[in-house]
């Protein structure tokens, strides 16, 4: 598709700007013609959103901070929100943590514990920014730490959350809790 008028990047994409409108102030473009994530909900919310804005008095941006990414390998590979390094060319000042499968009550008890959840928080307002996890349930896990970082969650909102003991989510809550202490002295479930 050719758009008059509208530049691209050195791999041929159509470049935008927050609003998805190309430099043709009357052109939008959404999904595969963007240097954006290709995958079909991120074109299908693009779609919506340059149709919107199109018609728009006020239009609203979009950002792809907060796109889960999963790879489909054993164990899988998620992730979501920034990278360190882009929190931190932000302005952010970040915390990160660490934690090993083998050490979560999920892990022993399946006795598999190949894998391992980090978190990243802004260190002043204590909210996730982002997280990766590597482990056989990490594209189940991820959808929880993407609904948390949309949302805006603090790490003390998810460690006074309810998580069901014996299960891979619960790491998510172990992860948090190592933002403010060691696991390995807990007696139970944080």
């Amino acid at each position: 598709m050719v758009t008059p008028g509208s530049c691209r990047d050195s791999n041929a994409h159509i470049t935008t700007d927050k609003y998805l409108q190309t430099s043709n102030l009357q052109i939008f473009a959404a999904g595969e013609v963007l240097a954006t994530p290709g995958l079909v909900y991120v074109a299908a919310k693009e779609g919506r959103r340059s149709a919107g804005n199109s018609f728009a008095d006020v239009p609203v941006p979009l950002t792809h901070d907060n796109v889960p990414e999963i790879i489909f390998t054993h164990p899988q590979i998620a992730k979501v929100g920034i990278t360190e390094d882009t929190a931190v060319e932000r302005g952010f000042k970040v915390s990160t943590t660490s934690l090993y499968i083998a050490d979560t009550p999920y892990g022993l008890a399946n006795n598999d514990t190949k894998g391992i959840i980090k978190l990243i928080k802004n260190a002043d307002s204590e909210e996730l920014l982002s997280g990766e996890i590597m482990t056989k349930d990490a594209g189940n896990m991820i959808q929880t730490l993407t609904i948390a970082i949309q949302a805006h969650t603090r790490a003390g909102d998810i460690i006074n959350t309810y998580f069901p003991y014996l299960t891979a989510v619960e790491g998510i809550k172990l992860g948090a809790i190592i933002f403010e202490k060691n696991v390995h002295t807990l007696s139970c479930c944080g």
